[in-house]
């Protein structure tokens, strides 16, 4: 009996082991069974860091940093100063996938506040940005000690006379048979003498081994052409100015160094035919090419840095329609074809003056976010309801707004060239 009655039991137990089984097949661990419960909780992210290097000179004027989603909602606004790092961070469930970033300087001019803005539409978050100091080499002349005298006799009418060499202008007159002071250090070395006349061309000649209180007669005849030549027409309805600066192979190009090749020329100086021809020497590779025309209702400006250019040509029958001129709801179209542009607004009077740039893509339509209260209530001048438009400048290559504002604040290479066609404001 005590056998029999064992083997029941045992067999009682199997059974409610296995029904036990049935009802729960899959049970879940306590510790599981909470991690499923938690919520993740979103990560910090960087968005923006803005470097600021050490010789941009910020001591006279305030600087801010102001940041805001690509809906116009506030991040974050900080000043800064040269050499500061500020890196901008936030969780990532606060942020959009592009940005706008502001610039703001303030400075003093006499009793007048100036405040000039600079926003940049449709900025990646995650972008790091380096501000420099853009400014032109220096020339390295030693310095002027003396001066010679220079006359070009048996000329047609000059339009004006240019002195230069590698470390740039030496002298520049309207003359015209007469003599005028060239003023230079002990010791120079070749120097360029180029004469432009009124019918928009160019010649030159090259003087050496000049000694300080000398007498140079140069005659016309001497005067050479230039080996090439850039003709640029212009309408007659507006003003036009130009100039070609060469440089050596060793040299960076700058407007405060190099050999004058052609120009200055202003066509409000005489110039007739509406054109200059102005032109390159094949003894340099690198130039600055400037170039442009102006009226009351638009203006175009070429300037290019490097190679010789082949042509210059003004858009014609370029036309614009803006549908409502206030910054904060801005909207524009044009006829032409472009990547990238910069709107203009201002604001002017006896206590501040206020100016606003906005930068964007071709495609860009939205607005711009406010300026943060607590700026407001350092500088209670700035009005952005009172400002007014005043133009719009579309750029005319080939580059990308994105690789425009790569070049701007990461790579800093191609400092100065610019095809660009401003449309002003008609009242």
């Amino acid at each position: 009996m005590k056998i029999t009655y064992s083997l029941t039991l045992i067999f009682i137990l199997f059974l409610f082991a296995n029904c036990s089984k049935s009802e729960n097949p899959n049970p879940k661990p306590d510790d599981e069974i909470q991690i499923d419960s938690i919520t993740k909780e979103p990560k910090s992210e960087v968005y923006f860091t803005y470097n600021v290097d050490s010789k941009v000179d910020t001591s006279n004027s305030e600087n801010w940093i102001i940041v805001h989603k690509d809906n116009g909602e506030l991040l974050d606004f900080r000043p800064y100063e040269g050499g500061d790092k500020l890196v901008f961070e936030t969780l990532e469930n606060q942020l959009t996938e592009n940005l706008m970033i502001t610039t703001l300087l303030v400075n003093d001019n006499n009793d007048k506040k100036n405040y000039f803005h600079r926003t940049f539409m449709e900025i990646p978050k995650g972008s790091v940005w380096t501000a420099v100091s853009q400014t032109w080499e220096e020339s390295t002349r030693n310095p002027i000690t003396g001066s010679f005298n220079l006359t070009v006799t048996n000329a047609p009418i000059i339009l004006n006379l240019v002195v230069s060499d590698s470390n740039g202008l030496l002298a520049s007159c309207l003359c015209n048979n007469n003599s005028t002071p060239v003023y230079i250090p002990d010791s120079v070395g070749e120097i360029l003498v180029t004469v432009n006349y009124v019918d928009g061309n160019t010649r030159y000649a090259v003087i050496d081994d000049i000694q300080q209180g000398s007498n140079v007669i140069l005659d016309y005849g001497s005067f050479t052409p230039l080996d090439k030549k850039l003709e640029v027409s212009f309408p007659p309805n507006g003003r036009a100015e130009g100039y070609i600066l060469a440089f050596e192979e060793e040299q960076n190009p700058s407007l405060l160094t190099g050999n004058w090749l052609s120009g200055p020329l202003d066509s409000q100086n005489g110039i007739i035919n509406y054109k200059f021809n102005m032109g390159y020497l094949d003894r340099f590779k690198n130039y600055i090419t400037h170039f442009e025309f102006s009226t009351d209702e638009y203006s175009y400006n070429f300037n290019m840095l490097g190679e010789e250019i082949q042509k210059i040509e003004i858009p014609q029958n370029l036309s614009i329609s803006i549908q409502n001129y206030s910054i904060e709801s801005f909207q524009f179209s044009t006829n032409a074809t472009y990547k990238k542009r910069i709107s203009y607004w201002s604001s002017n009077n006896e206590s501040a003056y206020v100016s606003y740039r906005v930068f964007s893509s071709n495609t860009f339509s939205g607005k711009i976010g406010e300026i943060p209260q607590d700026i407001i209530a350092l500088y209670p001048d700035i009005d952005i309801i009172q400002l007014q438009y005043d133009q719009t400048t579309i750029l005319l290559d080939n580059e990308s707004y994105s690789e425009y504002i790569e070049k701007l604040f990461v790579t800093h290479e191609g400092f100065g060239n610019e095809q660009a066609y401003t449309f002003y404001k008609q009242n």
